[in-house]
C-alpha cells in the first residue's frame, strides 16, 4: 500500500495485491489480477508476500529496529492467499502493510554483506556516468554525470550507513538530506542544504465575502495557526512562512472561541453589537456634545419603530448649523435658531434618513462666514441588540479541500490545531475528489477556509 495515495473511500492505495479486512483485526491478501512482473521477468508471487510479510517483517530476519513491534503477527499461506492477524484491533494495522514487497528468489538468500559484494562487482551503471576514483569518503560512491545529457547535476553520491539506525538516526539528529548533489567535487560556494518534503507552497485561504469570517475572526484563526502549526516533528521539515505579512497583525488566537461565539450575532455590513463595544463604542443616546471640530464618533442604535428626536449640542456658538444624511438629504438650522442656545435638534427617521446598517452623518458649521466640519458620525443600526450567544452555535464554518497529499495532511493538522483550542465542533471539512467540482465550489464561494496547495 502507498501510505500518502488515498484512494476514493480514504484508503491507502494498493499496488501489487488486494488487502481486505472485517474487522481491522484479520486481513486477506491476494494478488491483483495480471500480475506485475519485476525486472528480471519473473512475475510477483504470492509467496513473494507471505515471503516479506513473515520473515522480514514478523520475523525481523534482517535485525531491523523499527520492525520489532510487529514480531506477535500472526502470518499463513494457504489457496493462494495470504492472511495476517493481529492481536489488537486497530484501524492502524492498515500500517503493516505499507512494507513493500520483495522478490523471494532474489533476496530470500541474502545478507546485507552479500548486498555490499554483488554491488561493488557490479554498481549501478549507466552509459553516460563513471565512478569517481579520487574520493577521501571511503564510505561513498561518487559518480561523474557531467557527460550525461538528461541532467544538470554534475555529479552523484551514494552514501554507505551500516545499519538502518544509523541512517535514521544520521536524518533525524544532523537534519541531513538523502542524496547530496553537488556541483563540483568540492561543493558550491555559498551552497545551503535544505530538508524539502514537498516541492508544494501550502497555504489556507479565507473566504473574505463570506458573511461569517469577519476580519477579527480571521486574524485570530491566522494566529492560532501560525502559533501552533510548525510545533512537534513537523519544525523540522516544513519551512514557515517568516515574511511581514503575518506580522501585521499580532494573535496568539487566544480569542477563537469567543469570536466564533459571536457568529450568530445578528450581523450588519461586516459589524456586529458585540465588536463595537469591545472598540469603545456607546448605544447612542438622546443627547450627545461635541467639543471642537473634526471629530470622529461611532455609535450603535435599535431600529426605531417611526422616529426619535437627537440633540447635538456644541461647545462653540455657530451660526449655522448643517447636517448631510446618508441618503443625501440636508437639514439645516431654522431662521428661529439661537446660536447662544448651542445646539440643535434632528429627527431620525427610519427608512429616510435612518435605515438598517451603516449610516454616516456629517456636521458642518459656520462662525464668521467660515465652514468648519464638526464631526463625522458613524451610527450602526441593528433590527434587535443581541446579546451574545451562550448555546451551541449552529452556524458552522465549511473547510474545503482538495484531496492531494499536501493539502490532506494540512487538513490533518487542523483538526488537531482546533480541537486542542476547543472549536473543532464548529468547523466542518469537505474533501473534494474532482477538480471540476473544486472549481465550481470556490467559484460560488461555497466555503470559508480553503486549503490549497501551490506548486513551486
Amino acid at each position: 500500500m502507498h501510505p500518502y495515495e488515498q484512494d476514493e473511500d480514504g484508503m491507502p492505495a494498493q499496488d501489487l495485491c488486494r488487502v481486505h479486512t472485517e474487522d481491522n483485526q484479520q486481513y486477506v491478501l491476494r494478488l491483483t489480477e495480471g500480475n506485475a512482473v519485476r525486472s528480471d521477468g519473473v512475475a510477483v508471487s504470492i509467496d513473494d508476500v507471505f515471503f516479506t510479510y513473515d520473515e522480514i517483517v514478523r520475523q525481523n530476519r534482517r535485525g531491523i529496529e523499527s520492525l520489532n513491534i510487529w514480531n506477535t503477527v500472526t502470518v499463513a499461506l494457504e489457496d493462494g492467499k495470504v492472511t495476517v492477524t493481529f492481536p489488537t484491533v486497530t484501524p492502524d494495522n492498515i500500517n503493516f502493510f505499507t512494507n513493500y514487497l520483495l522478490p523471494r528468489h532474489v533476496v530470500g538468500n541474502l545478507s546485507l554483506d552479500d548486498y555490499i559484494t554483488n554491488f561493488s562487482l557490479s554498481p549501478v551503471w549507466d552509459g553516460c556516468a563513471s565512478i569517481l576514483k579520487e574520493n577521501k569518503d571511503i564510505n561513498s560512491l561518487i559518480f561523474d554525470v557531467n557527460s550525461c545529457e538528461d541532467t544538470n547535476f554534475s555529479y552523484y553520491q551514494i552514501k554507505k550507513y551500516g545499519s538502518f539506525e544509523e541512517f535514521d538516526a544520521g536524518l533525524q539528529g544532523e537534519r541531513r538530506s538523502m542524496v547530496d548533489v553537488y556541483a563540483s567535487p568540492y561543493g558550491l560556494e555559498g551552497f545551503v542544504e535544505k530538508n524539502i518534503l514537498t516541492s508544494k507552497l501550502l497555504g489556507i485561504f479565507f473566504n473574505t465575502n463570506s458573511e461569517k469570517v469577519k476580519v477579527r475572526l480571521r486574524r485570530s484563526l491566522g494566529g492560532l495557526i501560525e502559533s501552533n502549526f510548525y510545533t512537534g516533528k513537523y519544525e523540522h521539515y516544513l519551512k514557515k512562512y517568516d515574511g511581514m505579512f503575518l506580522n501585521y497583525f499580532v494573535s496568539d488566537g487566544d480569542n477563537v472561541q469567543d469570536l466564533i461565539a459571536r457568529i450568530d450575532l445578528t450581523d450588519t455590513g461586516g459589524i456586529n453589537q458585540l465588536d463595537l463595544q469591545d472598540s469603545g463604542a456607546k448605544e447612542l443616546s438622546a443627547s450627545i456634545t461635541i467639543n471642537g471640530v473634526d471629530r470622529k464618533f461611532i455609535f450603535f442604535l435599535q431600529k426605531p419603530e417611526t422616529s426619535r428626536n437627537w440633540e447635538i449640542r456644541f461647545n462653540n456658538e455657530f451660526e449655522s448649523i448643517k447636517i448631510t444624511a446618508p441618503d443625501g438629504s440636508v437639514f439645516s438650522t431654522p431662521r428661529n435658531y439661537n446660536k447662544a442656545d448651542k445646539k440643535v435638534s434632528y429627527t431620525l427617521t427610519t427608512d429616510k434618513n435612518l435605515k438598517v446598517g451603516s449610516n454616516q452623518y456629517i456636521i458642518q458649521g459656520v462662525i464668521r462666514g467660515k465652514t468648519y466640519t464638526i464631526a463625522s458620525i458613524d451610527l450602526y443600526v441593528f433590527e434587535n441588540l443581541s446579546v451574545m450567544n451562550t448555546g451551541e452555535n449552529q452556524r458552522k464554518l465549511n473547510v474545503l479541500y482538495y484531496s492531494e497529499p499536501g493539502s490532506i495532511f494540512v487538513a490533518q493538522q487542523l483538526r488537531t490545531l482546533f480541537k486542542d483550542a476547543g472549536v473543532l465542533e464548529n468547523f466542518i471539512f469537505e474533501e473534494v475528489f474532482n477538480p471540476e467540482e473544486l472549481e465550481g465550489k470556490l467559484l460560488m464561494g461555497s466555503y470559508d477556509l480553503y486549503i490549497g496547495s501551490v506548486d513551486l
